[in-house]
C-alpha cells in the first residue's frame, strides 16, 4: 500500500469512527477506474466501492490525482447517507441501525 492510499484509508477510518460507527460496518473494494468517469491520467484513477454492511448500502467513489473520494465519502455520511451510527444507538438504548 502506497504512502497515498494509507493516508486515504486512515482518514476514511477516522471519519467513521469519529461520527460513531464501527470498522466492521464498513467493506471497501478498489478497482481502476473507468477511464471515461475519472478525472485523473489514464492509469492512475480508480474506484472506491464502500459498503455499509448493516444497510447494504454501497456507494462508488472516485480516486486517484485531483480526486477527494474520502471528503466525498464524508459528506454523505454526515448527510445520513449511511443511517444513524450504531455506537449512537447502542448509548440510547434503541434496536439495530436502519437507513
Amino acid at each position: 500500500m502506497g504512502l497515498a492510499a494509507a493516508w486515504e484509508k486512515r482518514t476514511f477510518e477516522t471519519e467513521f469512527t469519529r461520527v460513531g460507527f464501527r470498522h466492521e460496518e464498513f467493506v471497501l473494494h478498489v478497482s481502476p477506474a473507468n477511464a471515461l468517469r475519472s478525472n485523473a491520467p489514464c492509469g492512475q484513477g480508480y474506484e472506491v466501492k464502500v459498503t455499509d454492511t448493516a444497510t447494504q448500502t454501497v456507494k462508488t467513489y472516485v480516486g486517484g490525482p485531483r480526486e477527494n473520494w474520502v471528503a466525498h465519502f464524508a459528506e454523505e455520511l454526515a448527510a445520513g447517507l449511511y443511517g444513524e451510527p450504531s455506537l449512537t444507538r447502542e448509548r440510547s438504548g434503541l434496536p439495530g441501525r436502519t437507513a
